[in-house]
């Protein structure tokens, strides 16, 4: 595990014993992930623990996995799109036998040691609030020409 590219990266590398043989895995992703991941989901930034998993096991998430659950832009709202990622995310720790959590493991430090702002997790938070109304906006039915002169009498107080 080294940060790369003048810290802007993490690059994590670990080794998984399987009955076929060994399997090397590197992961790389930016600095800022997980302080990203705890303001799209609502998840407290000291959690990081969770925040690594979840990093960890998006690379290997499947199309399958995506289509279960909400997403985060289209869910009704962050508690559900969260517990649903998170449960996507743990499904796929478990199936690529995936471990963050244990003592000693070299990925802890960067849970450690990765920004966590928070007026920078709040900015990223307003940012994904923004995108996920102008996407529900998007999605709404278009309001008929009689419902709009309606709503429209409705807002001055006539009939």
């Amino acid at each position: 595990m080294q940060r790369a590219d003048g810290g802007d990266f993490w690059v994590a590398e670990g080794t998984q014993i399987t009955d076929d043989g060994t399997i090397r895995r590197r992961y790389m992703f930016p600095a800022e992930t997980l302080e990203w991941r705890a303001a799209e989901y609502g998840i407290d930034p000291t959690d990081r623990a969770t925040l690594l998993d979840i990093v960890l096991a998006e690379p290997h998430l499947t199309p399958e996995d995506w289509s279960t659950g909400s997403q985060l832009h289209t869910a009704p709202d962050i508690d559900t799109a969260r517990a649903d990622h998170i449960s996507r995310c743990a499904a796929t720790k478990w199936r690529n036998r995936i471990g963050t959590r244990a003592v000693g493991n070299p990925c802890r430090q960067i849970a450690e040691d990765s920004p966590m702002d928070a007026e920078a997790i709040d900015l990223k938070r307003q940012l994904v609030e923004h995108q996920r109304a102008r996407i529900a906006e998007q999605a709404a039915p278009a309001t008929s020409a009689p419902d709009r002169i309606a709503a429209l009498r409705a807002a001055l107080g006539r009939k």
